[in-house]
């Protein structure tokens, strides 16, 4: 995916900030220069504090997964899966608060 169309997925809403700056990060630009472009980029209509939450959720269980594919550790993989299961908790708990 070029840097074109990074932009143009995250301005859409179609991956989040932190999946924008890792690919970024990727793909030659320094840590905090891709933070900054995801900061300036903001999408402005983007999905409700709720969706944003199960996104990186299957996010974070996609890369176990990866992880688990690669390394074939069973308790590794349990425990990815489990903080990703807590930060969705948490993420959730976050928003509804915010209503």
């Amino acid at each position: 995916m070029s840097r074109r169309e990074l932009v143009d997925a995250y301005v859409e809403g179609k991956i989040s900030r932190r999946v924008f700056a890792r690919r970024l990060v990727a793909t030659g630009v320094s840590a905090s220069a891709a933070a900054t472009y995801a900061a300036a980029l903001a999408p402005t209509a983007s999905a409700s504090g709720r969706d944003k939450c199960f996104k990186d959720f299957y996010e974070d269980f996609y890369e176990a997964h990866e992880t688990f594919r690669r390394i074939g550790d069973p308790v590794r993989f349990g425990k990815d899966v489990r903080r990703a299961a807590k930060k969705l908790v948490r993420c959730v708990r976050r928003d509804d608060d915010d209503d």
